[in-house]
């Protein structure tokens, strides 16, 4: 592996990290993004490094969307908003 640090590699440090919807928010947490990836591992040396201290980082695109498929939503374009 090559030991030099990309253009892209960045280390967040000092982050909360909530990594999955749900989960238990991790204080403190350092990550290591390696060529626009989120990896485990040691940090690269000479990489740029970011204090995200009293910040939340989290994965993106989680849960943007949602499939209304009930009944209850049939018909919703002609439902008054209270009913929906």
């Amino acid at each position: 592996m090559n030991a030099r640090p990309s253009r892209a590699d960045l280390v967040v440090r000092n982050a909360i990290l909530v990594h999955a919807p749900g989960a238990v928010p991790v204080p403190g947490a350092t990550i290591v993004i390696r060529d626009g990836l989120i990896c485990d591992g040691p940090v690269p040396p000479g990489a740029r490094q970011l204090d995200a201290a009293g910040a939340v980082v989290t994965a993106g695109l989680w849960n943007c969307h949602v499939h209304l498929t009930e009944a209850a939503w049939s018909g919703a374009a002609r439902k008054p908003a209270a009913q929906l």
